[in-house]
């Protein structure tokens, strides 16, 4: 079977194209690298016009690299082969969870509280006058005490 590289170059790709292609052969390549920790909850989905699309599976982590564009777009750059002009101008992250595990406690697993601090929490639920509202806070904190 003939590999990506050598089919790309015997097509007449427009040039966009193939700085795409060489973009996700270098993020596939780097991607724990240039994401770190993060590398298992995202996911390069597109790249046109300067723009990195990046899903995220999960919230709190989309909020957490959306503050840290900067220091990422600097990871790409220091990641990047230097005898090629780098063409990603900026990243925008997106939620994207269809790879994300069912396993609820691993999905909250950066929100685990102390045992004495949920205790509190539900005592001080507890005080709340609808019942809806005190029966999805005691759902809640219960997942987050396994």
């Amino acid at each position: 079977m003939e590999s990506l590289k050598n089919i790309s170059n015997s097509l007449k790709l427009p040039p966009r194209i193939k700085e795409s292609l060489r973009l996700f052969k270098f993020l596939k390549e780097n991607w724990t690298k240039i994401m770190e920790n993060e590398a298992k909850d995202t996911k390069p989905l597109n790249f046109e016009e300067g723009v990195l699309v990046i899903g995220v599976s999960d919230h709190y982590i989309l909020q957490k690299l959306s503050s840290h564009y900067l220091t990422i777009l600097e990871r790409l750059r220091t990641y990047y082969p230097e005898k090629e002009s780098f063409p990603v101008k900026t990243l925008k992250f997106v939620f994207y969870p269809s790879w994300e595990t069912k396993d609820e406690t691993s999905r909250i697993k950066h929100i685990l509280l102390s045992k004495e601090t949920l205790e509190e929490l539900k005592l001080q639920c507890r005080n709340l006058s609808d019942p809806e509202l005190k029966e999805a806070f005691l759902k809640l904190f219960q997942r987050l005490s396994l």
